[in-house]
């Protein structure tokens, strides 16, 4: 296999937090290839990667390593051009995960790592309600909050998608990586520092990747991947009859959609739009005041400890 389709970077994570913005932007230097199958989460476990319904207890971490070969996964990576030295991929998982930091530095020690943190109580609020969209969550925000410890002590399954609070503690996650990677090989990107100065952000990882920092920067500024979940409007949610009839249009609605609009970003797009009639767009709702204080609260520590760690300024997430 040619050192050509050898990815060299990651966009490892964390989830919500503007890993498919940012995959997007450097997708467009010509320096540049990422596989397009962004999240396909080759070094997460089968058992859990897109995983739907409920599964308790722990997974047998062994049986990944039975069922993924370096040769398919460096078949991701076939169409990158020789022109384009920066090969990677973005799955939003790895970072957070236990088993990914040696899974992917075994096999790759000179992997490039790129991480991107946001305002954790910001990022545990658009989490739980991505979950919420497919279905995962049925809680209520606050007593998914309370009951996480209890739920990702017991299940595999939920410490992998339902960890709101968790992943938000970017210290303890960081704390497996520095362990495999060198200072050189990681590179930590603030999203509210990318979304008030994009292009200087850009320009940075750029140098990072070892590409042409002045190239590939038209995109800077643009925003993917908003969290476009919908909630059934309080009409509909009256009684269990009329929760079914909503239910029922809305899956018809959502079902057209896919097969008319091929391209996912533009689907998410405009259907909120088409489901007007029953739904709003949860980016609508606040999160409630008493619920932002107490997470600011459980978070200070980690995140006094983050700034010491990596001696940035995170002020914003105050």
């Amino acid at each position: 296999m040619s050192t050509e389709t050898t990815p060299n970077f990651l966009i490892a994570g964390e989830r919500r937090s503007g890993t498919s913005t940012l995959a997007k932007w450097i997708n467009h230097h010509p320096s540049v290839y990422i596989c397009p199958r962004f999240d396909a989460a080759f070094f997460v476990d089968d058992d859990l990667r897109g995983r739907l319904d409920w599964l308790d207890g722990e997974i047998d971490l062994t049986r990944w390593a039975r069922g993924h070969d370096t040769d398919s996964y460096l078949k991701w990576f076939r169409d990158a051009k020789p022109h384009q030295p920066a090969v990677g991929e973005k799955s939003a998982d790895y970072f957070y995960w236990p088993p990914c930091a040696d899974r992917i530095m075994t096999r790759f020690p000179q992997m490039k790592i790129l991480l991107i943190f946001r305002n954790p109580v910001d990022r545990a609020w658009s989490h739980y309600w991505n979950e919420v969209g497919k279905g995962r969550e049925t809680l209520e925000f606050e007593d998914a909050i309370a009951a996480e410890e209890s739920r990702i002590a017991g299940s595999d399954y939920a410490r992998l998608h339902l960890s709101y609070f968790d992943r938000g503690r970017y210290v303890n996650s960081l704390q497996r990586w520095i362990a495999r990677v060198s200072e050189q090989q990681l590179h930590i990107v603030v999203l509210e520092h990318l979304i008030a100065d994009p292009l200087n952000e850009l320009k940075r990882v750029y140098r990072f990747l070892g590409v042409d920092p002045d190239l590939g920067l038209e995109l800077a500024g643009k925003r993917y991947n908003h969290n476009w979940t919908t909630i059934p409007r309080e009409f509909w949610t009256k009684n269990a009859a009329l929760t079914r009839i909503e239910w029922g249009i809305n899956r018809m609605v959502r079902t057209a959609t896919r097969i008319v609009v091929r391209d996912r970003y533009r689907r998410l797009r405009i259907g909120p739009q088409l489901e007007r009639l029953t739904r709003i767009p949860q980016k609508q709702l606040a999160m409630p005041d008493h619920v932002r204080r107490m997470l600011v609260d459980r978070y200070a520590p980690s995140v006094r400890q983050l700034q010491e760690k990596l001696n940035i300024d995170l002020k914003c997430w105050a």
